[in-house]
């Protein structure tokens, strides 16, 4: 039931990593929603009730730390995890810098992706 699957929304300016993200969360079993902006991402997370948002780091016009910090301001319990390729030590300090939830590393090993995503998601009662 679609009320029932994890609630994911990403962003990300690259069109294939999208694809690649709404392929494995399909095969997942999560309801999830494709953002391009800023706008997109803000008004995805008031008007669902969502279980995480995966944010690139890096974007054009608005990048995914200011994301970051306004969407854990206004929804706390939503977790908020940067989608990346830039060095796991700068992703840790920025984690700790914004108050997002963690860090994924970008990787085209789909198993490695969705074990990393699930550790996110909530656990199924």
């Amino acid at each position: 039931m679609a009320d029932q699957s994890p609630k994911v929304a990403f962003i990300d300016d690259s069109e294939t990593v999208r694809l690649l993200l709404a392929d494995l969360l399909d095969k997942a079993g999560c309801e999830h929603f494709e953002c391009t902006s800023w706008d997109q991402i803000k008004t995805t997370a008031e008007s669902h009730e969502l279980d995480l948002v995966l944010l690139d780091v890096q974007m054009p016009k608005i990048s995914g730390p200011p994301m970051a910090i306004v969407l854990k301001k206004t929804r706390p319990h939503l977790k908020v995890v940067y989608h990346s390729d830039q060095d796991e030590r700068f992703l840790a300090e920025l984690t700790d810098k914004t108050g997002a939830d963690g860090y994924i590393k970008k990787s085209f090993d789909s198993a490695e992706t969705l074990a990393a995503i699930r550790e996110y998601l909530p656990t199924p009662p």
